[in-house]
C-alpha cells in the first residue's frame, strides 16, 4: 500500500516544492520560469510501429482448422473481428456479422469454436495423437462455416477474449466478439447481446 506522505504546493502556480514520505523525501531547491522546453520532450505522439496500449494484445495462437488444415492468429493481420463460442453461437454470429463485413473480408472475420471434452471422452488431452483425434471429432460435428474457424480446445486460446467479454472461463455462451485494431490490440470486445448497429459502430472504428 502507498505510505502516507505529505506534500506542499505553492499557493501562486500549484507548483510542487516538497513532497515528504517516511522512505523519500524531495524538495525543489530552484524554480526556472524562463527555461525553453523543446517540444517533443514532453510529446505524447506515439513512435513509428508503436501502439497505444489501449487494449490488451492477443497471445499468438495456432489451432487445427475445422475442415482440415491449421488456422493462425498470424496468417490473419488486423483490423479483425473473432468470434468465440460453441458451433451453434459461432455460426449465428458469423451470419450476422457477413453483411457488415462485406462477407467476412473487411474487416476479415474468423471464428474459435470452443470444444470441452464431455465426461466420458477417453483419453488425453496432454497426449498430442488424442488431442488431434478429439479436434478431428469437434470439427467433424460442427460442419462447415462461412469463414476460418479453429477448434479451441477448451477455449483456451480464446480465453482472454471470453474473459474481456465477462464471460467466465470453461463457459461456451454466450458467444463472444472481439474487434482487433490495426495495431493488434483488442480495442472492444462483446457478446451475441450486441445489437446489429452496435456490431456495426465496433465495426467501423476499426477502418
Amino acid at each position: 500500500m502507498p505510505e502516507p506522505h505529505e506534500m506542499s504546493l505553492d499557493q501562486t502556480t500549484g507548483l510542487l516544492v516538497k513532497d515528504e514520505g517516511a522512505s523519500l523525501s524531495i524538495a525543489a531547491s530552484e524554480v526556472d520560469f524562463d527555461r525553453i522546453i523543446d517540444a517533443g520532450a514532453f510529446s505524447t505522439e506515439l513512435p513509428a510501429g508503436a501502439h497505444d496500449g489501449s487494449g490488451p494484445r492477443l497471445e499468438d495462437f495456432r489451432l487445427p482448422r475445422v475442415g482440415g488444415g491449421e488456422l493462425a492468429l498470424a496468417d490473419y493481420p488486423p483490423p479483425l473481428v473473432i468470434v468465440v463460442g460453441d458451433a451453434a453461437g459461432v455460426r449465428e454470429m458469423v451470419a450476422r456479422l457477413l453483411p457488415l463485413t462485406q462477407g467476412g473480408v473487411r474487416p476479415r472475420v474468423i471464428g474459435l469454436l470452443v470444444a470441452v471434452p464431455p465426461p466420458d471422452w477417453k483419453g488425453s488431452l496432454l497426449n498430442p495423437a488424442d488431442a488431434a483425434s478429439f479436434a478431428a471429432e469437434a470439427s467433424k460435428a460442427a460442419g462447415p462455416f462461412p469463414v476460418p474457424v479453429g477448434v479451441d480446445i477448451k477455449g483456451a486460446a480464446g480465453y482472454q477474449i471470453s474473459q474481456a467479454a465477462g464471460i467466465e472461463a470453461g463457459q461456451t455462451t454466450p458467444t463472444a466478439i472481439a474487434f482487433i485494431a490495426s495495431d493488434g490490440t483488442m480495442a472492444h470486445a462483446s457478446t451475441d447481446a450486441a445489437t446489429d448497429g452496435k456490431l456495426r459502430e465496433l465495426i467501423d472504428a476499426l477502418q
